[in-house]
């Protein structure tokens, strides 16, 4: 398990390709892990969320990432790993790498029309979305943000929700809110 660092993530991570462009959200990126962190987390790949949110509120978002840690071992959910503050207002959130995409950019992708085979999908998504969804509220999480972009898929086909927890830190910083999204029930 990490912690919040202040040492340079592009030394502990090699970057690579452009997995989504999430414009004012941040840019994730599949990336190597060095072999020192691959004792920590062991994976040798990682998803890389890069977001420019400014230093007043990169602490808010790296302590937000850090405590949401320990509830990321649910099966449902995407793991973090850990959350780096970079000089500037850049924060570096580390988490599982989820190969096939979103379940948007699936359904984009497939082409299929079968409505039995369709039905088959979205009964195995929407399982998935309700295990992660009534783990989180069983933890006083709301996501407040669920959509078919915030739902992955990794290597072996599981569906995992993402980006829960860390939307109400955004939606605060990119708009002021009367309710927030991820808040405590």
């Amino acid at each position: 398990e990490l912690s919040m660092s202040e040492e340079n993530p592009a030394q502990v991570f090699d970057v690579g390709r452009v997995l989504s462009d999430n414009g004012p959200h941040g840019l994730v990126l599949r990336a190597a892990v060095s072999d020192e962190m691959y004792e920590l987390i062991a994976t040798p790949s990682v998803a890389v969320k890069i977001m420019s949110i400014g230093d007043e509120n990169a602490g808010v978002l790296c302590r937000k990432v850090e405590s949401l840690i320990h509830i990321t071992l649910h099966a449902s959910l995407v793991k973090y790993h850990g959350a780096w503050l970079v000089p500037g207002g850049d924060v570096w959130i580390v988490s599982d790498l989820c190969e096939s995409g979103s379940i948007a950019d699936i359904i984009h992708a497939a082409k299929v029309r079968d409505p039995l085979v369709l039905e088959g999908i979205a009964s195995y998504v929407m399982r998935n979305v309700l295990l992660a969804v009534d783990f989180l509220h069983s933890n006083d999480i709301c996501h407040g943000d669920l959509r078919a972009k915030n739902f992955l898929v990794d290597g072996r086909g599981h569906v995992k929700m993402g980006d829960y927890g860390v939307y109400d830190v955004l939606e605060t910083v990119m708009k002021p809110r009367t309710c927030y999204p991820g808040a405590r029930l």
